[in-house]
């Protein structure tokens, strides 16, 4: 079992989207470090929805293991609910299939590896900077993220 944390992601999307109404956004308008402007030019935090450590049954276990993309994000949405096929949602759902993604390549490429061989090569190769190779935060002060907000980095 994975346990993920969810955070925004400090990812540019520089691929240009055309909405139903035809109105074409560039990719850069969509970048989360240009629309999270107020968290002083840092660009992967966690969201206070996100799941902290330490496990309150079992403080000495640290969860989360991983944290993921969970904030903004743009997923398939049931026309059971609405008239939308995508919608952009937030929480630890939208963070958990990131990883579960990555799980799925590495059991590809490593048909052999154990479900904990496939875990640890997640969490040792996680980021502790975002991509300006600056320090995780956890809110819009600045306030450094740690291991009981981000396990063992951001996947």
């Amino acid at each position: 079992m994975i346990t993920v944390a969810a955070s925004s992601t400090d990812r540019d999307f520089t691929s240009d989207i055309i909405l139903g109404n035809r109105v074409r956004l560039m990719g850069e308008s969509l970048s989360l470090s240009q629309m999270n402007t107020s968290v002083k030019n840092y660009t992967c935090f966690w969201p206070p929805f996100s799941s902290r450590g330490p496990n309150s049954l079992t403080p000495e276990i640290l969860k989360p293991d991983i944290a993921a993309p969970g904030l903004n994000i743009l997923a398939a949405w049931s026309p059971a609910v609405s008239r939308l096929n995508f919608n952009i949602l937030s929480g630890t759902s939208m963070a958990c299939p990131h990883i579960t993604g990555i799980v799925a390549l590495l059991k590809a490429v490593h048909p052999s590896w154990s479900p904990s061989a496939i875990k640890s090569a997640i969490m040792t190769t996680a980021k502790l900077s975002d991509m300006h190779h600056k320090p995780i935060i956890v809110d819009p002060e600045g306030k450094r993220a740690n291991p009981f907000d981000f396990g063992s980095g951001f996947g």
